[in-house]
């Protein structure tokens, strides 16, 4: 499923009325640890695509209100690199878990081919990522291809759960907040996630859109469709306080992001039902999805699907046959053949084995 929402600062109303303040964020002169929640503020509203195992979601909304406590950002090396021009961003999250952070400079090629800019934020340190050779290999092709990093020091969730879900404070990171305006928008993706058509993923704003729900029978399931109540409050009770239960839960991992997003809408919801108005939709029609073959890979006509989802371990020499295969599909002969030899200079440090033993995902 997919959300969007549009940006709204002095020259139009608010989404949500707030004592916040003008948005001019203060931050600490720590470089190290910055608490972004002064930045936050009412007239800034942000368009995030949130994806999990069935991607997509693009959401815009006043961020204040939805997220009232934000994470600490660390060490923004890139912070200071260029504004994108068409102030279109595309947000990418990862801790140093190789089966998904070796993959993510394919998704900034993606995004850039798509004029949409890219935002990374790393779960850990700077120092960390610099340490490790093969993450190391990750952050040197995230900088040639002009992606913003940014580093975050978790000090409470697993880093996993920590990296699913600081996607949704994206708006409230130095770097945004630096340079905020009418037209920008964040699109919070997953890294294994190519659309191929991004006007799919954006709210009609000539028709006074301001949120655009992309593949909605994807973000709740389906026995839980019936009762909205039920997933409300089943939702609640978790982040009122049995949020330690669910982070074992493995399915319940790959979407606490979006249910976390999805409560705080709903509420909101309650408060302002014209919200409702501001709505639209799209669905999903024909996917790439995984477990093909490099042969039938191959065949495929990209322009007859809408995206594709496929496995993000490309240090696995079965699953790079058949990525390799979609990969030339979508980039042109030079940035393949940079990408590839990226990933062989990365995967020499990769124990495939291990990685395999440790992950898990649902899908």
């Amino acid at each position: 499923m997919t959300r969007t929402n549009v940006f709204s600062r002095d020259d139009h109303e608010p989404l949500l009325s707030s004592t916040s303040e003008e948005l001019k964020p203060e931050f600490e002169d720590n470089e190290d640890v910055r608490d972004t929640q002064s930045c936050a503020t009412s007239k800034l509203a942000i368009a995030i695509l949130l994806t999990s195992v069935c991607p997509l979601i693009i959401v815009l909304t006043t961020f204040h209100y939805l997220y009232p406590h934000t994470p600490n950002e660390s060490n923004e090396s890139t912070l200071n690199a260029a504004y994108n021009t068409s102030q279109e961003y595309v947000i990418l999250a990862s801790d140093s878990n190789l089966h998904y952070v070796l993959t993510i400079p394919f998704a900034v090629q993606h995004w850039r081919n798509l004029n949409v800019s890219s935002i990374v934020m790393l779960c850990g340190t700077e120092a960390e990522y610099a340490n490790n050779r093969a993450t190391r290999e990750v952050v040197a092709e995230l900088q040639r291809l002009g992606a913003v990093v940014l580093y975050f020091k978790n000090n409470t969730l697993k880093s996993n759960n920590f990296a699913q879900n600081m996607r949704n404070f994206a708006a409230a990171t130095s770097f945004v907040q630096r340079h905020p305006s009418n037209s920008t928008i964040l699109i919070t993706s997953d890294v294994d996630y190519f659309p191929f058509r991004k006007e799919d993923h954006f709210p009609d704003v000539r028709h006074g859109m301001r949120i655009v729900v992309f593949n909605p029978d994807c973000w709740i399931l389906p026995n839980d469709i019936a009762t909205g109540e039920y997933m409300e409050a089943k939702t609640n009770q978790m982040f009122d306080g049995q949020l330690d239960q669910y982070l074992h839960k493995i399915n319940w991992l790959w979407y606490l992001d979006q249910r976390l997003f999805g409560l705080q809408f709903y509420r909101l919801m309650q408060k302002h039902p014209e919200y409702e108005k501001l709505i639209s939709g799209h669905s999903l029609k024909k996917r790439i999805g995984r477990g093909l073959t490099p042969e039938e890979i191959s065949k495929i006509d990209i322009r007859e699907y809408d995206d594709a989802h496929i496995s993000p371990a490309i240090y696995n020499e079965t699953i790079w046959r058949t990525n390799r295969v979609f990969f030339r599909k979508i980039f042109s002969e030079d940035q393949a053949i940079l990408l590839e030899n990226y990933r062989n200079r990365a995967v020499k440090f990769v124990n495939a084995t291990e990685i395999a033993e440790r992950h898990f995902h649902p899908g």
